[in-house]
């Protein structure tokens, strides 16, 4: 890939971006008629070469790569790009608190349809045994994650529930390395490590390794010739980008993509899809938004001669159930679900200042580099601990989290309630006084929240959760439904032999402070346990992984289908390996 002659501008530091690079699912309909209207479609006729759904990091790679390619006229492929989320441009993202309501779609066990801005940036879907947290919009999760690019251990690879093609490939690695490149992942510099306090406390904790991260810290192009301004190290990257300084894929492949010509089309829901009596597929489409799509009770239709899937865990799974009927699965479609054995938790109170949390109030510095912000959070994620052995049942990974401003008074109030609740049981409670000049335990403690090293604790599961819609119908107008059934996952073992480990590197490092586990997951602490049994509730995954499996091919075109379970395989070589069967 090589920089465009044209770059995407970001005029200044703090500046924003100005240039669109997609269209509204209206502009595309209102360009082809037919896509409205059944009547004028023909057999043999195709709106496109191929239809991309998603625009992740396997659409992104998926569209990077074939916007370069032909068709078997020698002219360009007719390439499009299907995005349920909005595109969104430096500054537009929330930066504080009163913003975030705007920018959330959510369901619950109960739902019988999703909730909130139905095209925000996150979905949050929740179930007893899991809450999964993804991100909606042109570049996927790459707009909201910590862009680490760390590869797995290589024995990963060679496990069974891999296909053979991925078994015995040798090239792997250094695919990942060009994709690295690609996304301009690297990690930090040391001048920016040695102003990060978490970073320095993490190290405190066991020796860590810097992760390549994708996040400019100097200004000027990436590898698509976008320009982009140095990291501000605002500590708000889970939120979103406002400074132009994360390398997402909207700013990289995708560009790259469209600038060859591809169509990039925002606020589309990909409902099902079908094949066309001739050969190649129709894609049913309709609006994101609820109240457009409330008006068009009739999806679009677009037809295609070639069909990527990448719509993520949740997305490509639903539409894959909708799809039964015009084709016939596997029954293992939607098993196989891991929570990548996340587990987020904090190292409350250390005996040295942390500076994890970001505060909505104060401005980020624009000029990290000299130390002369007021935030200096850094990164959502810098370095790693690798407790990793080859062991399934403790391998483990520690790696600092920043708090991003806008959800800073979210984590203050879950802390405080997450330590009160651990301490009960624990240690005597004195009796409360009005005119005590001692802290209230049940109050906010900022001192020992900028004092807290917030980690996430990666490790493994059996991947054997279902992703289901439980009694709730497939319908058109209620999708996003989706969620996991895995009762299992609570009371796996390996999380608290983690958080035993994370205890034992706290006492040996002696930087003070306790643990806080996740309340969701785990209301008491062992010793109220003993009183009212082993409750656990539902874990938190960013990582979702599983459902649709595989991929598939079809006499009649071609179908690929990038499941999560495949996606870092998928970003480094896409198309590159061959197709899977159900």
């Amino acid at each position: 890939m090589c920089p465009t002659d044209s770059p995407r501008e970001l005029p200044s530091a703090l500046g924003k971006q100005t240039t669109w690079l997609s269209c509204g699912l209206e502009s595309l309909v209102d360009e082809y008629p037919r896509i409205a209207n059944a009547t004028l479609q023909r057999d043999g006729e195709y709106d496109f070469d191929v239809v991309i759904v998603g625009s992740g990091y396997g659409g992104a790679i998926a569209a990077a790569e074939l916007s370069a390619c032909t068709d078997e006229t020698g002219q360009p492929l007719r390439l499009c790009i299907l995005e349920r989320g909005q595109e969104y441009l430096s500054g537009a993202f929330p930066s504080r608190q009163a913003d975030l309501a705007g920018h959330v779609r959510f369901m619950t066990p109960d739902a019988r349809r999703q909730m909130g801005a139905h095209d925000g940036l996150y979905d949050v879907r929740s179930s007893e045994d899991a809450v999964t947290v993804v991100a909606s919009g042109l570049g996927g999760g790459s707009l909201i994650n910590a862009g680490v690019m760390e590869m797995p251990r290589n024995e990963v690879f060679r496990e069974g529930r891999w296909p053979h093609a991925i078994r015995v490939d040798e090239t792997l690695f250094e695919l990942a390395g060009l994709l690295r490149h690609s996304v301009g992942a690297r990690p930090l510099p040391a001048a920016h490590v040695g102003l990060l306090k978490k970073t320095g406390q993490l190290n405190r904790l066991a020796t860590t390794t810097l992760l390549p991260i994708t996040v400019s810290t100097s200004s000027g192009p990436n590898s698509a010739g976008v320009l982009l301004n140095e990291c501000a190290m605002c500590g708000d990257c889970a939120t979103g980008c406002n400074h132009g300084a994360k390398n997402s894929l909207d700013l990289n492949l995708l560009f790259l993509a469209n600038q060859s010509g591809a169509r990039l089309v925002t606020g589309a829901t990909v409902l099902r899809f079908a094949p066309c009596t001739d050969a190649g597929w129709v894609v049913h489409v309709n609006h994101t938004d609820n109240h457009l799509r409330d008006r068009q009770s009739t999806p679009f239709q677009v037809r295609t001669k070639r069909l990527i899937l990448s719509a993520g865990t949740l997305g490509s799974t639903e539409i894959l159930l909708r799809s039964q009927g015009a084709l016939r699965f596997s029954a293992q479609l939607g098993r196989k679900f891991s929570a990548n054995g996340d587990m987020l938790v904090t190292a409350y109170g250390l005996d040295e200042v942390v500076n994890a949390v970001a505060d909505e109030t104060e401005p980020p510095a624009a000029a990290a580099q000299k130390g002369s912000g007021p935030r200096a959070i850094g990164p959502t994620i810098t370095a790693m601990i690798d407790l990793r052995t080859g062991n399934p049942e403790s391998d483990l990974v520690i790696q600092d989290l920043a708090v991003p401003g806008p959800l800073r008074r979210l984590f203050e109030e879950a802390i405080t309630s997450f330590d009160v609740l651990n301490q009960l049981g624990q240690r005597p409670w004195r009796r409360y006084e009005r005119d005590c000049p001692k802290h209230d335990d049940a109050a906010v403690n900022r001192d020992a929240v900028k004092h807290s090293l917030v980690l996430a604790m990666i490790a493994r599961d059996d991947a054997d959760g279902e992703l289901t819609l439980g009694d709730k119908a497939l319908c058109d107008d209620a999708d996003g439904l989706l969620t996991v059934h895995w009762p299992a996952l609570r009371m796996d073992r390996r999380f608290d032999e983690h958080h035993r480990r994370l205890k034992e590197l706290m006492a040996k490092s002696r930087i003070g402070g306790r643990v806080v586990n996740n309340l969701l997951w785990r209301p008491f602490a062992e010793e109220l346990e003993r009183l009212f049994g082993r409750q656990r509730g539902p874990l938190v995954t960013v990582h979702p992984s599983g459902g649709a499996r595989w991929a598939m091919t079809s006499a009649r075109g071609s179908l690929t289908i990038a499941g999560a379970s495949s996606t870092r395989v998928v970003q480094a070589r896409l198309l590159c390996i061959p197709a899977w069967s159900f």
